[in-house]
């Protein structure tokens, strides 16, 4: 990208020039050279997100919202869940249900295969409602709907909101110079 050039020679009209010119860089290019880089910043933060769903891809939307700040321009990158997922299963006094979040199931998994890096207090293994084999290193079996028996270790976190927040720190440097030359 090539960089904004100020030029004018050093007599009052021609510093009166120079003062215009900053000003119609501050005011017009640059926050639209800060909204062009927020918002790059957030479209690889998603297509990191979306590389980190596991399983649950179809229940997880990713969206860029932008709007003017005080000191330039906000880009948040959204995951937004398209549905819950209902579990349900058999036990000898019944069925149970339990409705789970697909992006919190996604970004802090579940049971022994959860996985908590970020030492969030409530979440990670043994969350998930009444998970009373969540502790169990061994896993757990359930019988399904369909009689049929199956077995867990829970669900290992893909964090994708975690890991797009990382890489954008890692390329904030490289994306500002890339945008602001």
């Amino acid at each position: 990208m090539a960089k904004y050039k100020f030029s004018s020679d050093l007599s009052v009209k021609g510093i009166k020039n120079m003062i215009k010119q900053l000003e119609h860089y501050r005011d017009v290019e640059l926050p639209k050279k800060v909204e062009r880089y927020v918002t790059a910043l957030a479209q690889e933060g998603i297509l990191v997100g979306k590389d980190n769903v596991g399983g649950f891809g179809k229940y997880i939307t990713f969206s860029i919202k932008t709007e003017p700040a005080k000191d330039g321009c906000k880009a948040l990158m959204l995951a937004t869940e398209t549905g819950k997922i209902i579990s349900s299963w058999k036990t000898a006094e019944g069925i149970k249900t339990a409705e789970v979040s697909p992006l919190l199931m996604a970004e802090f998994g579940s049971g022994w295969g959860a996985s908590n890096p970020m030492q969030v207090p409530g979440v990670g293994q043994g969350t998930f409602p009444n998970q009373q084999n969540a502790f169990n290193e061994e896993g757990w079996y359930w019988i399904g709907l369909d009689d049929k028996l199956y077995y867990s270790k829970g669900v290992t976190a893909k964090m994708p909101m975690y890991k797009a927040s990382q890489h954008i720190q890692d390329i904030a440097v490289s994306k500002a110079l890339e945008v602001f030359g």
